[in-house]
């Protein structure tokens, strides 16, 4: 029985080993075609492993509790991101529901994560509790992962070697290091849940939250960590002989989540510019007595897609980019000049009107209506 074992090691060993060669080969493909090729080789050795060494079950019971447990925290956590974007800004996504996305991102995303973490599976069932074999699988993944982008990467200065450990390598460490654990205690699903929402909602989605390198790396690497505290917490609760998930649980806990998407939506609508009214937090106290600084204000946009320039009138306040500000102030004066449209604007709590030389395309929109207050916390943070 021992000497079967140390074989079936010696097996999966040697079957890593080849998977790890074949993944860096494929790695040197820059072609677009290359997005399938990963998916494919995982895929082929899937099979193969199939045939080799068969696959083992997993813990249905407790799979489900952990697949709704990670689906609801990851979607608490986009609640709360998004939310977020109202102080760090969003940007629009993208590749968002084109043709271009679909082919190129999603499809490849999702074939890539299933036959992925199903092989990770079957390996790590199969290793039993041989430590060498997890330390040397969570190593291949995480080589899997880093690959694609040592690739792309020239690696030429400090930046690159920045952007490479802390948007790729730490996070792929965490990310493999829960995956792992994971599929080890319960199964692939709950991790493919996991990868299938945080890797493809900027896909499906028309903006999404704009923050700066260095805090998307502390995301990056922190989320995982958090995940992996979740499902331990899980597995440490329940067992096979524990009574199945409260279904009233389930069901509060979803409409519960349904509220704040809601309300998330509706804010995301007023903020994120993509939409025909968002919303502007006022950063100066050029506009008193109308309103203060910390108030945010309600834009109709004016642009070519809505066709509505006409809506310009002298004694509005508009909202426009002057340089790299966005500056509300009164529009004073509109003037036509050799097919030439310029628009002269004053902040009422000033005295002279503003040297800002303001085009058709300069126009951001007509404020509506104001808020005060609520926009003190994304005025604070642009500041520091």
């Amino acid at each position: 029985m021992k000497k079967r074992k140390i074989k079936s090691y010696y097996t999966i060993f040697l079957f890593e080993t080849v998977l790890l060669f074949l993944v860096t080969l494929n790695s040197f493909n820059s072609s677009l075609s290359n997005v399938y090729v990963l998916p494919f080789i995982l895929f082929i050795c899937d099979v193969i492993f199939f045939f080799v060494l068969g696959f083992e079950k997993s813990n249905k019971r407790l799979n489900k509790i952990v697949d709704f447990d990670i689906f609801m925290f990851s979607m608490v956590f986009l609640i709360l991101y998004y939310l977020f974007g109202i102080i760090i800004g969003y940007a629009e996504s993208n590749n968002y529901l084109t043709l271009y996305g679909l082919t190129v991102f999603i499809i490849p995303t999702i074939l890539k994560i299933i036959f992925k973490e199903h092989l990770r599976n079957s390996l790590l069932t199969k290793s039993g509790d041989n430590k060498f074999l997890i330390i040397y699988s969570v190593i291949l993944f995480i080589m899997i992962d880093i690959l694609p982008a040592l690739s792309i990467l020239k690696m030429s200065n400090m930046h690159d070697v920045f952007i490479f450990t802390a948007l790729v390598l730490l996070p792929s460490i965490t990310v493999n290091v829960f995956a792992t654990y994971t599929n080890i205690k319960v199964g692939y699903m709950p991790v493919i849940i996991y990868l299938l929402i945080f890797s493809l909602y900027q896909y499906v989605v028309p903006i999404v939250p704009n923050p700066s390198e260095y805090l998307k790396a502390i995301i990056d690497f922190i989320l995982p960590i958090l995940i992996l505290f979740k499902v331990r917490k899980i597995v440490n609760k329940y067992s096979d002989e524990d009574k199945e998930i409260d279904r009233n649980y389930k069901k509060s806990a979803i409409i519960l989540l349904i509220i704040p998407i809601i309300l998330t939506i509706i804010i995301i609508y007023f903020v994120s510019g993509y939409f025909k009214y968002y919303a502007l937090a006022i950063a100066s106290g050029s506009m008193n007595p109308i309103f203060d600084r910390g108030s945010v204000v309600i834009t109709e946009q004016v642009n070519e897609k809505y066709d509505n320039y006409n809506k310009l009138k002298e004694g509005e306040i508009i909202a426009f980019k002057a340089e790299k500000n966005i500056v509300v102030h009164r529009l004073i004066r509109i003037v036509n000049t050799d097919n030439e449209v310029y628009y002269y604007t004053k902040g009422d709590a000033n005295e002279e009107e503003d040297d800002y030389l303001i085009k058709k395309e300069n126009i951001i929109g007509i404020v509506r209506f104001r808020i005060p207050y609520i926009g003190y916390p994304t005025v604070w943070f642009s500041e520091i």
